[in-house]
């Protein structure tokens, strides 16, 4: 009875704010006449990328800082991502993240994107070479703070500050950020936000003529298949005011993302807008979509995706992102079952282990479509603690040696992921002693 009351409380409050966020849209946009700072709403992720935008809802991964700050606060350790991106007629741009977790007051994130226009040639007013080329480029920094409410719901605000120059003029403004995320118990691993991007003023023009910035609200939603194990990604995206950039004010994307033996995820996506206005004008089909792929390295990933302009190219994206210590992991009170523990799965049978060398080897008896969490706790302690970031697909782990002596003792718990995400009891434990 808490918990349905708890889920709809959640509910409330994401509908709520989400009101009152499309209301500060209304108000701002309504006198919107022209922007510039196209490059804030440009793609430097390699995984986002790879969904063609369809993004506002992607969690737990620092990439999204520019996209839904929100998902930010479901991030468990210290993040470091590099991205570079290889646009259209050699431009060139770049991304650094940083996210730090703050327990238990959220997280705070840092970022940078850098966009190259290159090089140009100066003529003058009669299209005459003068002899003289200048450069053009873009610089945002953001800082970010993330909050999760609860396990359903998170929001997150992010400030800027961006740098533009354009051979010897310069321009300065400032921008804030706003992001929703909600996660809904009864569908695990599906999401649904929101986010209100750039919304600020360019307090130092080029010239005389302030520029608006390039407001744009973002909603999407993402479902996680049961039994299959992929998500699904769509995404709106709306910019107000005058568009002098020549794309389309409502621009719609969808992406999917499948996993593969938890070490290899194969990315698609499509932008219906792009594909339209390309397709008509260079005749290839592909015009629009986006493709990519992104490994797991031990606790890091490596990324890559592609997207097709038709006769214009490709635009590539690089990228990768580093888990730079263990996730915060919340502890269970010794005698007590893991969170969302139920009578019906049966924990794990015959739990053995092995000290070799500076390793520690566990296993146990596997059972059909079932994944594994594996805890521990020291002879000193009272509490659980979880050791694996994501579930387990195998019945053994190795573990390296505690530098800690002492006597450590291990269980490990039965989850049915691709049903229910629902989790065991603990099983019984092993102990093994540090000398």
């Amino acid at each position: 009875m808490f918990e349905k009351k708890y889920n709809k409380y959640s509910m409330k409050t994401f509908l709520y704010t989400l009101l009152f966020v499309v209301f500060l849209f209304h108000i701002r946009a309504a006198n919107s006449a022209g922007y510039g700072f196209h490059f804030l709403n440009r793609i430097y992720s390699p995984r986002i990328g790879s969904l063609s935008g369809a993004n506002t809802t992607v969690y737990g991964d620092i990439n999204g800082i520019f996209i839904n700050p929100a998902g930010l606060a479901y991030i468990e350790n210290q993040q470091l991502c590099l991205n570079y991106v290889s646009h259209l007629l050699d431009m060139q741009g770049g991304m650094l993240g940083f996210n730090l977790p703050v327990t238990p007051w959220g997280n705070l994130s840092f970022g940078i994107v850098h966009f190259d226009y290159g090089e140009f040639e100066e003529i003058d007013k009669f299209g005459i070479y003068t002899g003289r080329n200048f450069n053009a480029k873009d610089i945002a920094m953001a800082a970010s703070y993330s909050y999760p409410v609860n396990e359903h719901f998170a929001f997150a605000v992010t400030a800027k500050y961006i740098f533009s120059e354009l051979d010897q003029y310069r321009a300065n403004a400032a921008a804030f950020d706003t992001g929703l995320l909600y996660r809904p118990s009864f569908l695990n691993g599906s999401a649904l936000g929101i986010a209100l991007l750039n919304l600020g003023n360019n307090f130092d023009p080029y010239r005389e003529t302030k520029e608006d910035m390039p407001l744009t609200l973002s909603a999407g939603v993402s479902l996680a298949l049961s039994g299959v194990p992929a998500t699904l990604f769509s995404s709106f995206n709306h910019q107000f005011g005058g568009n002098n950039t020549g794309d389309p004010p409502l621009t719609f994307s969808a992406g999917s993302e499948i996993s593969i033996l938890e070490k290899l995820y194969l990315r698609a996506g499509y932008n219906y807008q792009l594909s339209k206005n390309l397709v008509s004008s260079s005749n290839n089909n592909f015009a629009g979509f986006s493709f990519g792929f992104g490994l797991n390295l031990e606790n890091n990933s490596l990324d890559y995706s592609f997207t097709d302009y038709g006769a214009l190219g490709m635009v590539h994206h690089f990228g990768v992102t580093f888990n730079l210590q263990k996730p915060q992991i919340s502890k269970i009170p010794a005698g007590h079952m893991p969170a969302f523990a139920v009578q019906q799965l049966n924990p794990p049978k015959n739990i053995k282990t092995a000290l070799v060398k500076d390793n520690i080897y566990i296993a146990w008896e596997a059972e059909k479509e079932a994944a594994y969490n594996i805890y521990t706790r020291h002879s000193n302690g009272v509490n659980w603690v979880r050791i694996n970031k994501k579930p387990l697909r195998r019945n053994w782990v190795k573990l390296k040696r505690p530098e800690v002596r002492g006597s450590y003792e291990f269980a490990v718990t039965t989850l049915k992921p691709y049903i229910d995400y629902t989790e065991s009891a603990l099983s019984g434990s092993v102990t093994v002693h540090i000398k």
